[in-house]
């Protein structure tokens, strides 16, 4: 990510974010933020980095020299799965099988939805819409807006854990016994 003109590796961990220069590996800025055992990979926009983990909280944080916590929420907080963020929103998918859509800058919960099964997949956003792959396979495509509403729904067949990866026109999702590749093609 690049904040104030500088490529940063951002990593998360216990108790701190940390930041350091993607060139020289200088250490630029750190907060403390989470607790516990910390899987999720961080979210980021061009104002904000986001942390969480289960059993702690979901902090908003403003990078850069003296770095700050903007605000932070402990009612949806994911164990494996990580948040993905928009200029606008914040999203997070949760092993609980809850997906919560954030106010990405003030905080705001703009929306919830509980579906039936849990989240190990993070949450991908491509062309104005989340994906949201299950872990008995389905996946769940709503718009990536403040008010929620579901574009489609399709099944793999079998039980996935893998975060979708997204390349040029395709998706590629790996689930217990295969490899997808879905194509415009």
């Amino acid at each position: 990510s690049t904040f104030n003109g500088e490529p940063q590796v951002i990593i998360n961990g216990n108790p701190e974010v940390t930041a350091f220069n993607a060139v020289t590996g200088k250490e630029l800025w750190s907060i403390e933020v989470l607790t516990g055992d910390v899987a999720p990979s961080l979210a980021v926009n061009s104002k904000m980095v986001y942390a969480v983990t289960d059993y702690a909280r979901l902090a908003a944080i403003k990078p850069g020299p003296g770095p700050s916590i903007v605000w932070e929420d402990n009612m949806f907080t994911s164990d494996v799965s990580s948040p993905v963020a928009t200029e606008d929103y914040l999203f997070i998918a949760t092993g609980n099988g809850d997906v919560a859509c954030y106010d990405a800058i003030a905080g705001d919960t703009l929306w919830t939805h509980y579906f039936m099964d849990q989240f190990y997949a993070s949450p991908v956003v491509a062309e104005e819409k989340v994906y949201l792959l299950d872990r008995s396979g389905v996946m769940h495509i709503v718009k990536a807006g403040p008010k929620f509403e579901i574009v489609a729904e399709s099944t793999l067949g079998e039980p996935s854990d893998c975060t979708p990866a997204f390349s040029d026109k395709n998706i590629y999702l790996r689930s217990r016994n295969n490899i997808f590749c879905i194509s415009a093609n």
